[in-house]
């Protein structure tokens, strides 16, 4: 099912060809996306940051209060996972929308959180505001589990 289809199956407006249009335009300018240098090309023309703004934009034609973003910046490189959470980031703070994360990176979670869950085999072991969980963790898989991330200017001994 295409966003569009979506959209109108949420809503009780039928919307023209040209409405369709000027919504997907919006929404992609909306999230930094040139509309002419995207529509009409297919998946594999596109780069793996490009094809996760997309997949944020079709999810934004729907207005949705809550966006779901389960690894949104895998498949990127650094300077297009940095645009992705600033947009996360922008979406959370000038839309209001409630943005869930899920990331295995503990420093974008940090960046784009104001509260985290941590999760072991499954189970929530701690969690809290972002800052008390990360810089006061009081369960010990937390604790390993912020001890190993790399530090900047830091070499690994063996």
């Amino acid at each position: 099912m295409d966003a569009f289809n979506l959209l109108e199956k949420t809503s009780s407006k039928t919307y023209t060809q040209a409405e369709r249009e000027e919504t997907v335009a919006a929404t992609l300018e909306a999230i930094d996306m040139n509309p002419d240098e995207i529509l009409g090309r297919f998946p594999h023309q596109l780069s793996g940051g490009q094809m996760q703004r997309l997949l944020i934009a079709r999810s934004l034609i729907i207005s949705p209060e809550v966006l779901l973003a389960d690894e949104p910046t895998s498949m990127t490189d650094a300077s297009t996972r940095v645009a992705i959470l600033n947009e996360l980031l922008r979406l959370k703070e000038e839309e209001r929308m409630a943005v869930i994360f899920i990331s295995h990176d503990v420093g974008q979670a940090y960046y784009v959180s104001d509260n985290v869950a941590v999760m072991q085999k499954g189970r929530i072991v701690e969690m809290g505001p972002v800052e008390e969980v990360f810089f006061e963790p009081e369960h010990p898989y937390v604790r390993d589990l912020v001890a190993s991330v790399p530090k900047l200017y830091e070499k690994w001994t063996r």
